[in-house]
């Protein structure tokens, strides 16, 4: 998987990030994101902000788990490039 799409192909949920100064740990689901599915993966954790401390530059994977986005939640991530 080297893309948004791909992974969303490939039935991935979203992205978990971790930050490495407070250690947050954040699930963004694919449909809270305003990113375009031909973002390289790769790209996203470099040109991330933590929404605890601030800290720009973050541990990025593919969300494994199974569980569904929540239904009705639209908040406003801060997330974004």
């Amino acid at each position: 998987m080297h893309t948004i799409g791909d992974a969303i192909q490939a039935g991935k949920k979203g992205l978990q990030s971790q930050c490495p100064s407070c250690k947050q740990i954040v699930v963004m689901w694919w449909g809270l994101l305003t990113l375009p599915e031909d973002t390289l993966l790769a790209d996203i954790g470099p040109r991330a902000r933590c929404s605890k401390c601030g800290h720009k530059g973050l541990a990025v994977k593919v969300y494994e788990d199974t569980v569904s986005a929540p239904q009705g939640v639209t908040p406003k991530p801060r997330f974004g490039l």
